[in-house]
């Protein structure tokens, strides 16, 4: 087994395993983030649009309530 283990064409093949291996994890590390920031990205688009509607029901009924008085 040792002698095995002294080739360099084991070591070779291994560690050339293991670093496709590092690259294709960091890869769909790499999609996994850009969909994150996306959905992000979306979501504050969301949360402004909800903000300006509900700023302008504000003014709306603060200039009704005006002409009321």
């Amino acid at each position: 087994m040792w002698g095995l283990l002294a080739r360099p064409i084991v070591w070779a093949i291994a560690g050339g395993a293991s670093a496709y291996y590092l690259y294709k994890k960091n890869q769909d590390t790499g999609e996994k983030l850009k969909q994150s920031k996306l959905e992000l990205l979306e979501q504050q688009r969301t949360i402004d649009r909800l903000r300006a509607e509900v700023g302008r029901e504000r003014h709306m009924r603060q200039e009704a309530e005006k002409h009321l008085h």
